[in-house]
C-alpha cells in the first residue's frame, strides 16, 4: 500500500509540470493559428448548403449516472446563429462527450409511432453531409473525432459510452469521452476491468459505429498515465497496424470481440479492433492550404438492404472527401472509400418484425495530448426526412448505347464520336421520407464540347412521374440557359410520395474542337447542385471522350438510276477517314434503310489494316426492290462505332411483266389425237428474253374432279427475242395406256391427260425462275359419247391356232356435237373376255379409217385369251375402248375351230411396167407385192393356181398376155391350172409356208408376152385352190 501511495504522489507531481509546459506552448501555437488559420466562426460562416434540421433530431441535456455529465451537443439553427446552414456542434471543449439522435417520434399528437427520423433496415438508405473537426496545432495535435452510430440500445437517446466502476462496494458510473468518441467502451483512469465482455458493456449496446478518428490513441496505461489511451495500437495477424494516422473504420461497439485486454501491475488497458480502415487521412485540419473551402470534409454513408426479405446480412459503404467545397463531386479515383461491406443485422438484437432503428452522431474530447477541437456536422441528406436517390447517365442516341462514366469506370469504352446525338439524364427518385423536399433549385452546369442546340421543343424536358406511374413532361426552353450558354437554372417541383420521380433529359451533339488531325478529347464531369429545404444533393455528369475522327462515305456509282424489274444494279462507294486515319483491319458494316423502312445491316466489308480507303459494293435486284421509286439510305459503321455520313440512292424500278396470251382459249376436239394448246408470251416493256430456255407449268382439271398434278416442261427460245410461243401437247387420258393394265385401274393412278367433258388447263410461263407470267386458262371440250360396235357374223370358223379375223364395225354416234368425229390408226383397244377373264390387245387398224369403220381386226388367239385348243368351240365377249377411255357396247362371238386342214392366203399382186424402149420378148418380172402363203394345221396339202389372160382395163379387150408358172424344169400356163406347191407331211400344230417368198426373180408366176402391148393398164385373175385331202 505504501508503494502504491508513493506512486500516486509521483503521478500528481508530474502533471503539474506538464500542464505548465503545455500552457506555454499551446498559447504560442494558438497565436500562430489565429494569424494563419480561419477561426471556427469563420468556418461556420462559410458552411456549405445543407437541409434544415427543424425538429428531426433530439438529445438529452445530461447523461445520468453517479456522476452527471453534460451532453456537449449544440444545434445551431441558421435562423438563430446567423450562419448560412444548420450546424450540429458535438463538442467544443476539453473532456467533453456528446450525442445527438434522429427523433424517433413526431411531436404531433396523432403521430406517436416510431416512424420519424429513423433508419429503416428494410430499405436502401443514405446519409451524407460535411464534418469539421478543427485543425491541428503547431505540434500536429488534433481533436479526437466523432462517430456515425446506428443503434438499438434500450437507453434510446440516453445511450452513451459509460465508465462503470466500484468504490467501497458502491457502483459508480458516468459518461466518458476521449478515445471512446462517445460510443465505444472506455475507462477514465487505470482500473482493473477483468474482461472484454465487461468492458464492452460500457459501450452503446446493439450498435454499429463508423468512427472518424482524428487522433491516434496508442499509449499504454502506465504508472504515470492518467487515462487509457491504446485503442488505435492493435496490429493484425501480419503485425500491421489496424489503424494508421487519422483514420475511418468501423466495428460493433457492444461486442466483446471488438476489444482486446492487456494487463499490467496496476490494472489493465484495452485496444480496439478496426474493420476496413481508411488510413492516414486529413480529417482534422485542411486539405492543403488553411482556407475555409478546405476545412469542411464531405462524407457519404450508404446502406443496402439484404438481398432477400427477412435476410440478416446487409451491405454498407462509406466515402470520405467525395465532394469539393462547391458541391462538385471529386474524381472517383480520389475518393477515400470502403464499399460493399457485409454487416450482421443480428448485432442490433431486433424485436420480431422490427426494421427501424435509431441513428445519430457521437463525439468526445479529452484523450491525452489531444487538442481541444470542434466536432461539427452539417447534413445534406438524411433517409427518413427525404430519402432522395440521385443519379446521372449518358446515352449515345446515335450509337444506341449507354456511355459509362469514365471516372468510375476507367477501363470502359466511354468514347462517343464527333456529331453523335447525346442524351444526358439527371434522375431524382423520392424513395421514402416524412417530409416533402420543397421546391428544388437546380443549377446544372452543362458539359463542355456538347452543342445543346434547341429544337422546336427546347433543349430538353423535365419528366415528373407520380405514384401511379403517370408522367407529365415539360419542355425546357432555351431561355433557361445563362447568357454564356454554360449553365441551366431550373426550379423543380417539390418531391414526395405523390411526386416520386423527376427526370431531366438534355439533348445535344458531341462537338470536338476544330482540328486538322485525329485525336480524342476528354470531356470532364460537370457539376449539378440540388437545393431545397429538406434535400440537398450534388451530382456530376459522366466523364467521357469524343473521338474527332469522322468516317466518310462517297458514292462512286450514280445515285439516281433506272432499272427494269428483272435487272440488278450495284450501289458502290468509297470509304475513308476525313482526318487521314487508316483502317484498323476490323472491317466496316454497311447499314441501309429502304423507303424509310426498318434499318438492316446489308453486309460487312473487310478492310486492310493501314489502308486509307475501302471499296463499298452492294448488288440489288429490281425484283427485290419491287416496281416503283425507291429511296435507299446507306451509311457505314466501323469497329470504333463511328458512323459515316448517309448517302441516298434513288432507284426507279420499271415494271417488266412476262405477259402470256392464249391463242385459242377454247377447243372442241373431233378426234383422239393429242391436243395442242398455244400461248404467246412477251415482256410488257418489249425487252428481249434473257435465257435460251423457258419453262411451262400447266395443270388439268376435269369437270367434277380434283385437279391433276401440275406438270413443268422446258421449251427453247431465242435469247434477246421479244416474242415466244408456249405450246403444250395434251394427250387423251388413256392414249398411252399399256395393254397389261385395265382401263379402270389405269384411271385410278395419277396420270395426266384429257378426259371426256370439259377440261380446264391453266398455263404459266417463266423466262427465269423468279419471273413467272400471268396465269391463263384454256378449255378443251371432249365430246361425251358411247361408241357402238356391230358385226355381220357372230359365228366364226378358224383353222387351228392361226390368227382369226373378227368381223367388227366401230362407230361413233353422229350428233350435232360429234359430227365428223375422226378415228386414227391405233386408236382402238380390243377387250375380250373368255371364261370370265378379260384380255386386251391392239390389233392393227388397216384400210380406210373412217366413221363408221369396218375394222375386222385380225387377232392372235393368244390375245383373245385362247392359249391352246382344248376344245373346238369358244364363246368370246368383246368390247372396244378409245384413248379417252370411252367404252363401247359388248358383242358375243362363237368361234368353231378346225383341228386339221390347210388354207391359202394371198393379196392382190402386180407385174412390172413394160417399157417399149427396153422391151425384149419373154417374161415380165413381178413387183414386190406378191404375198402367197399356205397355212396348215395337222394336214398334208397341194396348191394349184389357174388364171386368165390379162385384159386391157379399157374396154376389157383380150390380149396375148398370159401368166405362166416357171420353175427350173418347165413353164406352165396358168390356163392349165398347174400345181404350184405341196406338202405331203402331216405336221402337228401350225405351219406357215411362204410360197412367193421362196421364188427367185426368174421363177414362180411370171407374165409372158411376145410383143409390146398397147399402152394401158391390164388386169387378170388368179384362182388359188388348195387340196388338204391328199
Amino acid at each position: 500500500m505504501k508503494r502504491r501511495g508513493l506512486s500516486l504522489f509521483a503521478i500528481l507531481l508530474l502533471p503539474v509540470f506538464i500542464f505548465l509546459s503545455k500552457i506555454t506552448t499551446v498559447q504560442a501555437a494558438d497565436s500562430d493559428t489565429k494569424a494563419t488559420h480561419p477561426t471556427t466562426q469563420e468556418v461556420f460562416q462559410g458552411a456549405p448548403p445543407c437541409l434544415k434540421l427543424e425538429d428531426y433530431f433530439e438529445k438529452v441535456d445530461t447523461y445520468q449516472g453517479t456522476t452527471a455529465v453534460s451532453n456537449s451537443v449544440q444545434i445551431l439553427k441558421a435562423t438563430d446563429s446567423g450562419y448560412p446552414s444548420d450546424i450540429i456542434r458535438l463538442t467544443n471543449g476539453n473532456n467533453q462527450v456528446g450525442s445527438v439522435w434522429g427523433k424517433a417520434n413526431s411531436t404531433s399528437t396523432t403521430d406517436t409511432n416510431y416512424n420519424y427520423n429513423y433508419l429503416d433496415l428494410s430499405k436502401d438508405q443514405e446519409i451524407s453531409g460535411w464534418i469539421y473537426i478543427g485543425d491541428s496545432d503547431a505540434y500536429g495535435k488534433t481533436g479526437d473525432g466523432l462517430a456515425l452510430v446506428l443503434q438499438n440500445d434500450a437507453r434510446g437517446i440516453n445511450a452513451i459510452s459509460t465508465y462503470n466502476w466500484s468504490v467501497l462496494f458502491q457502483n459508480k458510473s458516468k459518461a466518458v469521452g476521449g478515445e471512446t468518441l462517445g460510443v465505444w467502451g472506455g475507462v477514465d483512469s487505470p482500473t482493473d476491468i477483468s474482461n472484454t465482455t465487461k468492458f464492452a458493456q460500457g459501450a452503446i449496446q446493439n450498435s454499429l459505429a463508423i468512427e472518424f478518428d482524428s487522433y491516434r490513441n496508442e499509449t499504454k496505461s502506465a504508472i504515470l498515465s492518467s487515462q487509457d489511451n491504446y485503442f488505435d495500437a492493435l496490429t493484425d495477424s501480419t503485425n500491421v497496424l489496424e489503424a494508421k494516422g487519422e483514420h475511418i473504420a468501423w466495428n460493433y461497439p457492444g461486442e466483446a470481440s471488438t476489444y482486446e485486454r492487456f494487463s499490467y501491475s496496476l490494472g489493465s488497458y484495452f485496444g480496439m479492433h478496426h474493420k476496413d480502415s481508411i488510413h492516414n487521412l486529413t480529417i482534422a485540419g485542411y486539405d492543403g492550404t488553411p482556407e475555409i473551402d478546405r476545412a469542411w470534409h464531405h462524407f457519404t454513408f450508404k446502406y443496402t438492404k439484404p438481398e432477400t426479405s427477412g435476410g440478416t446480412t446487409a451491405k454498407m459503404s462509406y466515402i470520405f472527401n467525395d465532394k469539393n467545397y462547391d458541391g462538385s463531386v471529386r474524381p472517383f479515383s480520389k475518393w477515400d472509400k470502403r464499399e460493399n461491406i457485409s454487416i450482421d443485422l443480428n448485432k442490433f438484437n431486433l424485436n420480431s418484425g422490427q426494421t427501424k432503428i435509431r441513428w445519430g452522431f457521437t463525439g468526445g474530447t479529452g484523450s491525452p495530448d489531444s487538442k481541444v477541437a470542434d466536432n461539427s456536422i452539417i447534413l445534406e441528406k438524411i433517409p427518413a426526412v427525404a430519402n432522395v436517390l440521385s443519379a446521372t447517365s449518358l446515352f449515345d442516341i446515335t450509337q444506341n448505347r449507354e456511355i459509362l462514366d469514365l471516372d468510375q469506370n476507367p477501363t470502359a469504352d466511354s468514347k462517343v464520336n464527333n456529331n453523335d446525338q447525346l442524351r444526358f439524364d439527371y434522375d431524382l427518385n423520392y424513395d421514402s421520407g416524412l417530409s416533402k423536399t420543397g421546391n428544388i433549385t437546380t443549377e446544372l452546369n452543362l458539359p463542355t464540347y456538347v452543342d445543346f442546340t434547341q429544337n422546336d421543343d427546347g433543349i430538353g424536358k423535365i419528366i415528373y412521374t407520380d405514384e401511379d406511374g403517370n408522367e407529365i413532361s415539360n419542355d425546357i426552353p432555351d431561355s433557361a440557359l445563362t447568357s454564356d450558354k454554360t449553365t441551366l437554372n431550373l426550379t423543380l417541383n417539390s418531391m414526395d410520395l405523390t411526386n416520386k420521380k423527376i427526370k431531366i433529359e438534355l439533348y445535344g451533339y458531341a462537338k470536338a474542337p476544330d482540328s486538322e488531325t485525329a485525336n480524342v478529347i476528354t470531356v470532364p464531369q460537370a457539376h449539378t447542385s440540388y437545393q431545397s429545404d429538406h434535400y440537398t444533393g450534388d451530382v456530376m455528369s459522366p466523364q467521357f471522350e469524343i473521338d474527332n475522327e469522322s468516317l466518310n462515305l462517297t458514292a462512286t456509282s450514280d445515285t439516281n438510276q433506272e432499272i427494269i424489274e428483272s435487272q440488278s444494279t450495284t450501289l458502290s462507294g468509297l470509304a475513308n477517314y476525313l482526318k487521314g486515319s487508316t483502317f484498323d483491319g476490323n472491317g466496316l458494316s454497311v447499314h441501309a434503310k429502304i423507303d424509310d423502312g426498318d434499318e438492316v445491316i446489308w453486309n460487312d466489308i473487310s478492310t486492310t489494316a493501314g489502308d486509307k480507303e475501302a471499296i463499298i459494293s452492294k448488288e440489288l435486284t429490281g425484283k427485290y426492290l419491287g416496281v416503283g421509286n425507291h429511296k435507299i439510305d446507306v451509311y457505314l459503321t466501323d469497329s470504333s462505332r463511328r458512323i459515316s455520313n448517309t448517302i441516298t440512292y434513288n432507284i426507279q424500278v420499271i415494271e417488266r411483266k412476262l405477259e402470256l396470251t392464249p391463242q385459242d382459249e377454247e377447243i372442241t376436239v373431233n378426234d383422239n389425237k393429242p391436243v395442242t394448246i398455244t400461248g404467246n408470251y412477251n415482256y410488257s416493256d418489249d425487252s428481249g428474253f434473257q435465257n435460251d430456255t423457258a419453262t411451262i407449268t400447266y395443270q388439268i382439271t376435269n369437270e367434277g374432279e380434283d385437279s391433276q398434278e401440275s406438270v413443268t416442261t422446258t421449251i427453247s427460245q431465242e435469247v434477246d427475242a421479244k416474242k415466244g410461243s408456249a405450246k403444250i401437247s395434251l394427250d387423251p387420258i388413256a392414249l398411252n395406256k399399256a395393254t397389261d393394265i385395265s382401263l379402270d385401274d389405269y384411271l385410278k393412278t395419277n396420270n395426266v391427260g384429257l378426259k371426256e367433258g370439259k377440261n380446264e388447263i391453266t398455263m404459266v410461263v417463266s423466262d427465269t425462275a423468279d419471273n413467272p407470267s400471268n396465269k391463263v386458262t384454256f378449255v378443251v371440250n371432249v365430246p361425251k359419247m358411247e361408241p357402238l360396235i356391230t358385226t355381220k357374223d357372230s359365228q366364226l370358223y378358224s383353222l387351228g391356232m392361226f390368227p382369226i379375223e373378227i368381223p367388227l364395225t366401230f362407230e361413233y354416234p353422229t350428233t350435232a356435237e360429234t359430227n365428223n368425229y375422226q378415228l386414227s390408226s391405233n386408236d382402238l383397244e380390243l377387250n375380250s373376255t373368255i371364261d370370265g377373264v378379260t384380255y386386251r390387245s391392239k390389233p392393227a387398224m388397216n384400210g380406210d379409217i373412217e366413221n363408221p369403220y369396218a375394222w375386222n381386226p385380225i387377232v392372235e388367239l393368244n390375245d383373245l385369251g385362247i392359249k391352246e385348243l382344248d376344245k373346238t368351240t369358244y364363246t368370246v365377249k368383246l368390247y372396244v375402248t378409245d384413248p379417252y377411255g370411252r367404252k363401247s357396247n359388248e358383242l358375243t362371238y362363237q368361234i368353231d375351230f378346225n383341228l386339221k386342214g390347210a388354207e391359202v392366203l394371198v393379196d392382190d399382186s402386180s407385174f412390172k411396167t413394160i417399157d417399149p424402149k427396153t422391151f425384149e420378148t419373154g417374161y415380165v418380172a413381178r413387183n414386190n407385192d406378191w404375198n402367197v402363203k399356205v397355212r396348215s394345221y395337222n394336214s398334208k396339202w397341194k396348191l394349184n393356181a389357174s388364171g386368165t389372160k390379162l385384159q386391157n382395163t379399157i374396154g376389157n379387150k383380150d390380149t396375148d398376155l398370159n401368166m405362166f408358172y416357171v420353175d427350173e424344169y418347165s413353164a406352165t400356163s396358168l390356163l392349165n391350172d398347174p400345181q404350184i406347191a405341196s406338202d405331203d407331211q402331216t405336221n402337228s400344230g401350225n405351219q406357215v409356208f411362204d410360197i412367193s417368198g421362196n421364188w427367185n426373180h426368174d421363177e414362180g408366176i411370171l407374165l409372158k408376152t411376145d410383143s409390146v402391148p398397147e399402152a394401158g393398164d391390164y388386169q387378170g385373175k388368179i384362182t388359188w385352190s388348195i387340196d388338204d385331202s391328199i
